[in-house]
């Protein structure tokens, strides 16, 4: 049922592809179970194809041609480090030591459906949703590594663990305490130098929260660090419970200045007082997020189109990089430039038109 709900859901491409990595196994298994096994796979695999067929038919997500250029090579590499990590280094350590065993099922089928994810990425200009399809297979085949983890390598993935999440998270904390106490001076003036005009949002909730994260984190480097019996899974707690650790801080006591950096929120502050709420502005090749901004958090009438807003609106916004100097426009004065954060980010500037 997982390849029809994938066909379904727009990926009918993978599930196909899925579904010829099953065929493609079972075939070659000696086993009887396996063998059996092969003709549910055929039926899900034909049943994907005709979902996909139906939806298209109906105007629906079914058959749709995604790919496109090459992408961007350092972009690609930063995405699958971000989305792949720490699973990717173990998965490759599985296919080293698992190399004579290779095609066997345990390991031939989430290897393919690694690389059948990582290749739709690729295809798709390095989407990242795409790459989601890859990481379900890449954490079981990242588990066959932990047989296989040597003790060396697993005390250095502890000892780089403690101290590379220890660190991330008294960063956190120090930036958190300079952002209501002003102590540090230099982390503080740093804050305010990024999110400008920040509004403190104090929560004891959160705060308790990020505190019990913390002393839970510390628990478990001290059982991890004592003298206990060796289970297979303990080499990937300290991992595990550090990324969990920084993401939990991040979404508590980071979250509402994070909010207020790379939001629009403070931007539309700014511009009210240059265009009163309920005006038509039009944004020709303004962003989606300045768009859904400027409808919600602004309230205003917003055309985005290339051309046809500009007849109607007695606004007109684009959008200029830090350094650019904002562009004449024929028919229009500049009234105003605002930056959403900083000198150097993102700015619109705010024109009107002409009587």
């Amino acid at each position: 049922f997982s390849l029809i709900l994938l066909a379904g859901s727009g990926s009918p491409f993978i599930a196909i592809l899925l579904a010829v990595v099953g065929l493609a196994v079972c075939q070659r298994s000696t086993e009887d179970s396996m063998r059996q096994h092969l003709r549910w796979v055929l039926l899900s695999g034909i049943l994907a194809a005709g979902l996909a067929t139906g939806l298209s038919w109906l105007g629906l997500s079914g058959w749709h041609w995604r790919v496109s250029g090459m992408p961007n090579i350092g972009a690609v590499v930063r995405l699958f480090l971000w989305f792949t990590w720490p699973a990717l280094p173990l998965a490759m350590l599985t296919v080293w030591s698992w190399r004579r065993q290779a095609l066997r099922r345990h390991i031939a089928v989430p290897l393919l459906s690694v690389l059948i994810g990582f290749g739709a990425s690729l295809a798709m200009g390095g989407l990242d949703r795409a790459l989601l399809h890859a990481l379900p297979p890449l954490a079981v085949l990242a588990a066959f590594s932990l047989p296989t983890i040597k003790r060396g390598l697993s005390s250095a993935i502890d000892w780089f663990s403690v101290f590379f999440f220890t660190g991330t998270a008294l960063l956190i904390w120090v930036v958190y305490g300079a952002m209501y106490t002003g102590w540090p001076h230099s982390t503080a003036n740093n804050v305010a130098k990024l999110v400008p005009g920040y509004a403190k949002a104090f929560s004891w909730p959160l705060l308790l929260m990020a505190a019990g994260a913390t002393l839970a984190w510390l628990a478990l480097v001290r059982w991890r660090t004592a003298r206990h019996q060796n289970a297979l899974w303990k080499s990937v707690v300290l991992p595990a419970g550090g990324v969990a650790l920084g993401w939990l801080l991040l979404m508590t006591l980071w979250l509402p200045l994070m909010d207020q950096s790379r939001s629009y929120r403070l931007l539309m502050e700014r511009i009210k007082p240059h265009v009163r709420v309920g005006s038509c502005i039009a944004a020709p090749g303004a962003s989606a997020g300045l768009l859904t901004a400027l409808e919600y958090f602004g309230h205003y009438s917003v055309d985005g189109r290339a051309n046809s807003g500009t007849k109607n609106c007695e606004v007109l916004m684009l959008s200029v990089g830090g350094k650019q100097k904002a562009p004449t426009v024929p028919g229009w004065h500049l009234v105003a430039r605002e930056r959403q954060r900083t000198q150097n980010s993102e700015s619109v500037a705010i024109y009107r038109r002409d009587h």
